[in-house]
Order: C-alpha cells, then sequence, then structure tokens
C-alpha cells in the first residue's frame, strides 16, 4: 500500500496529451514513486510539474541518441570530471601530440606527471569506492561513458589461486601515450593497497594486474 504522498503519483505525475486522447496516468514502483515525491518536495516544486520536468529531460536524451542505460554513468563521469578540474571539449590528438612533446624532451619526468595526476583522481575515487571490489563496480558502472574502443575491471583468479584484479584501457593512441596512460592508471591504482603489473603494447593497449596487499 503506498502512502497518500506517494500514491499521488499515479494521479499527477505523467498525464499524457494528445489531440485525440484524454489524459492518461501512468504508474511507476512504490518505490520510485516515493523517492519521487521526496524530491518535488526538496526542490519545491509540484509532484505533477517535477515529474513530468524529470521526464522531458530523459526525452531529450533519447531524441540525440541516447538511451536509458547511459544517463546516469554519463552524468556521473561528467560531474567526476568537473569535481577533479578536467577539461571538456578538448579531444585526444592535443594530449597525443603534448605526450608526445614532453616525453621526448624528458620522458622520466613526462610519466611522474601522469602517476602523479594518477593519484589525485585515484584520491578522489576512493572517496566513492574505498576499496577494489567497490572501484570494479565503478569502472564497471562509467565505462560506456569512457571514449575508449575498451575499459573494463574484471576480477579472477590469479596463478597462487588469490584474487586479482584486471584492467584493460584499449583506445587509438600513440605508443608514448600508451606509456603515459599506463603510469596514469598505476598511480590511481596505487591509491588502493595493492602490487600492480603494467602490460602495455602499442596503439593504445593497456593491461594492469592488481594484487591487493
Amino acid at each position: 500500500m503506498l502512502d497518500q504522498r506517494a500514491s499521488k503519483i499515479y494521479e499527477l505525475a505523467c498525464p499524457v496529451i494528445t489531440n485525440d486522447l484524454p489524459r492518461t496516468n501512468i504508474a511507476v514502483d512504490d518505490g520510485v514513486a516515493t523517492a519521487l515525491a521526496d524530491e518535488a518536495t526538496r526542490f519545491n516544486k509540484t509532484l505533477y510539474g517535477f515529474s513530468n520536468e524529470c521526464l522531458e529531460a530523459d526525452l531529450k536524451i533519447l531524441r540525440e541518441g541516447g538511451n536509458v542505460e547511459g544517463i546516469y554513468p554519463y552524468w556521473l563521469q561528467s560531474k567526476m570530471s568537473k569535481e577533479t578540474d578536467g577539461m571538456p571539449f578538448l579531444n585526444r590528438s592535443l594530449l597525443d601530440m603534448m605526450a608526445k612533446m614532453s616525453y621526448a624532451t624528458d620522458p622520466e619526468a613526462c610519466l611522474k606527471i601522469f602517476f602523479d595526476t594518477g593519484i589525485l583522481f585515484g584520491s578522489y575515487a576512493k572517496l566513492r569506492a574505498k576499496d577494489l571490489d567497490n572501484l570494479l563496480g565503478l569502472v564497471n558502472l562509467v565505462k560506456f561513458s569512457i571514449p575508449a574502443r575498451l575499459f573494463e575491471m574484471q576480477r579472477k583468479e590469479g596463478e597462487d589461486s588469490k584474487m586479482i584484479y584486471v584492467l584493460r584501457y584499449v583506445s587509438g593512441m600513440s605508443n608514448e601515450l600508451t606509456i603515459c596512460m599506463a603510469h596514469y592508471f598505476d598511480g590511481l591504482l596505487s591509491c588502493y593497497s595493492s602490487t600492480r603489473k603494467l602490460i602495455t603494447s602499442s596503439s593504445g593497449v593497456i593491461e594492469i594486474e592488481i594484487k591487493p596487499d
């Protein structure tokens, strides 16, 4: 049984109005109804107005070719990037060119910059994902919003029968940027108590084995 506040969702939330059809109610799950009512109250909006506002925002994404499953991961990835001073509207070719120039001049200093930047983001990520299991879940949540051919993290049994994690990142990058990005991920993962083995190859293929300490 829905409480009085949540039950209003069936009456007010999302009327469908056309020239031919009368107003139609849309049924939602009890928990969603309660959460939506809570958020409408928090934003000081009517349940009717707030629910239609939410649906219209979702429809804009769908009209642009998006999908429901991608809405939260893309928003989360954007939020995390903003909170770590990430820069939007910069393409990979710019980063690739800068990495090539820096690596050719002083490879050790270049790799340290990427490693330290990884630590910066790893420290932030640990606030949301406190251990490697949580990090695995976070990576696999946002992987579809990352501009890469492949970005995933898996858990499997290692040679000594102990559980290890494997992070894979595949993208179109130069050899120099591939090495730099491997050190970036190594820096990120160093924020978690672990021993790491980096495996890289040309054209942007990175694999890191992570053994929890």
